[in-house]
């Protein structure tokens, strides 16, 4: 009978989870509308980012990710340094976006994921003014009184209670 408890044990009960998620992994793999398949990688790191979890944790995340990306994207631009974001980033530097965008294209494009240059000054053009210097500055008062506000509601609401908050 399905109610007899050695049936269904511990074991199958940790089985079932752990296949279920091997599952979830693999059709996200076989079946993504994404295309992650055809990005070059190492096997296992093509189900799963436990490896690069546990290499984070040991503390050599940056050291990793730079041999991996010498050895499977050697073409490609990746760039930590904050002085060439302007270079890297620049608007009509003449570098291409790399398919690695499509992969957040969703139904439409945005100015983010879109890889035609056309599109993109398009794009650019119809919010560019709201990140010119001076619409910069003048929003920097407003947005330091609801920072301010934000951090007050915050300390109101950790200390406001009797005692402090109970974990």
């Amino acid at each position: 009978m399905l109610s007899d408890p050695g049936l269904f044990g511990l074991p199958s009960a940790l089985a079932v989870p752990l296949a279920a998620l091997v599952l979830v992994h693999l059709r996200a793999f076989f079946c993504g509308p994404c295309g992650f398949r055809s990005f070059p990688r190492p096997f296992l790191a093509k189900f799963s980012d436990a490896r690069l979890g546990w290499v984070s944790y040991g503390g050599h995340r940056s050291e990793t990710i730079h041999e991996l990306h010498k050895k499977y994207a050697p073409n490609l631009l990746s760039t930590v340094s904050p002085e060439a974001l302007q270079v890297a980033y620049a608007h009509g530097n003449g570098a291409l976006k790399s398919p690695f965008y499509d992969v957040f294209a969703s139904i439409q494009r945005g100015l983010f994921n879109t890889r035609d240059r056309a599109q993109h000054s398009r794009k650019l053009g119809i919010i560019s003014h709201r990140f010119s210097q001076k619409s910069v500055m003048e929003v920097g008062p407003s947005l330091r009184l609801y920072v301010g506000q934000h951090i007050s509601q915050w300390d109101r609401l950790r200390w406001g209670y009797k005692g402090g908050v109970s974990y």
